[in-house]
């Protein structure tokens, strides 16, 4: 366990884990399933880090996106939660006082389809991956 404060960044629906899972777009209605699965599991992992983190220095920052590594390019600054935040920001948050345990997550009620394909919260599955 990290005992320094750190920021925990992670896609819900994780472009590069569903793909190892071998889930190919589009999906069938089955792995459109499994996806949705997957973001809960996630979901739940996330609460439970946070239920308990203790006295740990923890930001927490998730969107409900396909998508993986926004570190790498443009959608590292463009690609937001529904409240405009950003990894990017999220990263500035952490930075301006990581002594703060933060939750900067956001999930998906409605399941993957409706997040992502519809880009009801992300990017467009051409341009988020």
């Amino acid at each position: 366990m990290l005992q320094i404060p750190h920021i925990l960044i992670s896609a819900e629906f994780d472009s590069f884990q569903l793909g190892q899972d071998g889930l190919q777009l589009p999906y069938s209605p089955s792995e459109n399933e499994f996806a949705d699965e997957f973001g809960d599991q996630m979901h739940r992992v996330f609460e439970g880090l946070m239920a308990n983190m203790g006295d740990k220095h923890i930001t927490f920052y998730s969107q409900p996106c396909y998508n993986h590594a926004i570190s790498m390019g443009s959608s590292y600054f463009t690609s937001a939660t529904s409240n405009g935040m950003t990894l990017n920001d999220a990263v500035r948050t952490f930075l301006g006082n990581p002594l703060q345990s933060q939750d900067l997550t956001e999930y998906c009620e409605v399941g993957f389809d409706a997040c992502t394909a519809s880009g009801t919260f992300c990017p467009s599955l051409s341009t988020a991956w």
